[in-house]
């Protein structure tokens, strides 16, 4: 009988954090508050980023590019900021990059975005360049959405994957509180949904520094 010894790993981890806040009811309402009225203010001109045609969200209301929305003088976003994603951050970037990750100061460069009936978001990933993390928050889900209406689906970077016991897709249903972070290459995308309600999110991409600092990562 030949001695032998297996090593077997899966290769190419994708690391997915879900963090579901309980506590975070009258901090939404403000968030939310702040998403529509900017959204009433500025839907049908062009400092919404949805009628650039440049990104993927198809309807609905996006804040511009060229705002952090992370960076408004706002108390209620400063809060959401320094104690809701600054800490999930921290989080992954030590489970997902270990020791490396001692090495960065992040800096999460962000934009609101709300959807209503019919709205979506079609597949897109976060190629920015020096982007080491992305993430969504969501601040206001429809009640009673049947799956997979308002959901989140992730693409399998491996299409063969399923070959060998993985599913193509993974999808999240998502839920009011929810923080999700994820590789910036992970490509996905939001079905629609059919009732006459809001869907509003927080999303950012994380670079390893303010923009200005020299970094080499």
């Amino acid at each position: 009988m030949h001695n032998f010894k297996d090593d077997i790993e899966v290769h190419v981890p994708t690391t997915v954090m879900q963090r579901q806040h309980e506590d975070t009811d009258e901090l939404n309402r403000h968030l939310l508050n702040i998403i529509a009225d900017l959204e009433s203010r500025y839907k049908d001109t062009d400092q919404n980023e949805v009628k650039s045609q440049t990104i993927t969200t198809m309807g609905g209301y996006q804040t511009p590019t060229k705002i952090n929305f992370l960076d408004l003088d706002n108390k209620h976003i400063q809060s959401f900021r320094n104690n809701i994603v600054m800490p999930a951050i921290e989080t992954y970037l030590q489970h997902h990059f270990k020791e490396a990750a001692e090495q960065v100061s992040p800096y999460p460069n962000a934009w609101a975005n709300i959807l209503h009936k019919g709205d979506w978001q079609a597949p897109h990933a976060h190629p920015s360049p020096g982007t080491i993390a992305s993430g969504c928050y969501y601040v206001k889900m429809p009640k009673g959405l049947k799956n997979p209406e308002g959901c989140i689906e992730f693409i399998t970077p491996n299409l063969e994957s399923w070959h060998h016991g993985f599913p193509y897709n993974r999808r999240v249903e998502p839920k009011e509180g929810m923080l999700v972070l994820f590789p910036p290459w992970y490509q996905h995308y939001v079905h629609p949904f059919k009732k006459e309600d809001t869907r509003a999110i927080i999303a950012f991409d994380v670079l390893p520094n303010k923009p200005g600092m020299d970094f080499i990562f």
